[in-house]
């Protein structure tokens, strides 16, 4: 009897949900936050990054990451540390929220496709589909899929609403529209929220693959050789590892919500740590483009001690050297 309640007590400290998203999730949450704002200061710092198309999608979508963390992220790791969910007590935060769910993840999936077909016309040997590889056009295309994006999030920000159940009589901020949320569970969720964009990136990173192996033997300026391998590798990377961060997310939230898994009592307490571990993990994708690019890129880990010490650090002595030899 002793061993069954020791076993009981073990597997349910073990399976609660609760752990995974107070340590691994605040793990994910500083060091991603982190991580996408040594981003934005190294795209923004160096010239050659401002001036580069595909760069510039990578410094936006940066931006829609730290969005998404502190608007996602964020939210799970609060409620779960301190036990109040906002969603479920203000009306404005459960839409704010709802919103910002979908929006995030539309714009930073869709600049990643936007990045990786960048790379392909960078790499291809044919004038046509190179001169789409221009600032200005990477300008117009951003704000085109920022506000394709804002424009599909507004039906989450609508319907997502404070919902009285009847049985425990605690309010949830659930999709309150049938319809919409039928279309948000089988179209939305197995179609817009990654997998069609992961296709596209994968598509055009196997050609943009075949492109990269042909560059060497082209006559190409050696400083837009080497950017364009590097960003290469680094886009080309960071689509393998988000399908690997977004595809269990997107499988597992479908059978949950096609199957009585999480309803049922054999089986509820087991789906949802294993929901809630996914769930978490997912936001690897949107958190770990940094340490991608550190790991994949001698030159970018060059261009991170460059502006951090070289340019910032620099310029901070200066600024702490002056006033002294002013007042002297």
């Amino acid at each position: 009897m002793a061993n069954t309640s020791t076993t009981s007590f073990t597997s349910t400290i073990i399976l609660n949900p609760n752990i995974i998203t107070n340590y691994l999730g605040t793990f994910i949450l500083v060091f991603g936050a982190m991580g996408e704002f040594l981003n934005l200061v190294v795209f923004l710092s160096l010239r050659t990054f401002r001036e580069s198309s595909c760069a510039f999608y990578l410094t936006v979508a940066s931006f829609f990451k730290i969005l998404q963390i502190f608007t996602g992220l964020l939210s799970r790791v609060f409620t779960s540390i301190t036990a109040v969910d906002w969603t479920a007590i203000s009306p404005f935060y459960c839409k704010f929220r709802g919103y910002f769910a979908e929006f995030s993840p539309l714009c930073t999936l869709g600049l990643a496709c936007l990045a990786v077909v960048d790379q392909y016309f960078a790499t291809s040997t044919h004038p046509r589909w190179q001169r789409w590889c221009d600032i200005k056009v990477a300008y117009r295309l951003s704000f085109l899929m920022t506000t394709f994006s804002s424009i599909g999030a507004i039906p989450h920000g609508i319907f997502f609403e404070l919902v009285e159940s009847p049985i425990t009589k605690r309010y949830a901020c659930i999709l309150n529209n049938k319809a919409f949320d039928y279309y948000n569970t089988n179209v939305n969720l197995p179609l817009f929220f990654g997998p069609l964009q992961i296709l596209i990136t994968i598509i055009f990173a196997i050609l943009t693959y075949r492109h990269v192996k042909q560059i060497a033997y082209r006559t190409v300026p050696l400083v837009r050789r080497r950017l364009d391998q590097q960003l290469t590798t680094m886009v080309l990377t960071q689509t393998v590892f988000n399908s690997f961060a977004i595809i269990p997310y997107v499988v597992m939230v479908l059978i949950v919500n096609h199957t009585t898994l999480l309803t049922d009592a054999s089986t509820g307490n087991v789906t949802l740590f294993v929901l809630t571990t996914i769930a978490i993990t997912y936001y690897l994708y949107p958190t770990s483009s940094f340490y991608i690019y550190m790991c994949t890129s001698e030159r970018f880990r060059q261009q991170l001690r460059y502006v951090l010490f070289d340019i910032h650090f620099n310029r901070w002595l200066r600024r702490k050297i002056n006033p002294v030899n002013n007042i002297a």
